[in-house]
């Protein structure tokens, strides 16, 4: 989805309450808590439930995001009864 300047609303890195840049760390405890840095760029808990639903296992963690240019990573932890998984997202 494009935003109004010349990028896509992904290419945006966002900033915390305080104004710093987020981290890229502690993620899903901040989405839980309903301060999600990516608040205004896309819903996060949408994406928890499609990984969900397509790994078929609950995400447990977020771990890292990781920004570089033209490309945008995530470790994700996932938790099917004792079975613990890792899922790789990454958009270039």
């Amino acid at each position: 989805m494009a935003s109004d300047d010349e990028g896509y609303r992904c290419d945006v890195w966002p900033n915390m309450p305080d104004n710093t840049e987020y981290d890229g760390k502690g993620l899903l405890t901040l989405v839980r808590a309903g301060n999600s840095p990516f608040k205004d760029l896309f819903d996060v808990n949408l994406l928890i439930q499609e990984v969900e639903n397509n790994v078929g296992a609950k995400v447990t963690d977020i771990q890292q995001l990781y920004r570089e240019v033209n490309r945008r990573a995530s470790n994700w932890k996932c938790q099917t009864g004792k079975t613990s998984q890792h899922v790789w997202l990454e958009q270039t």
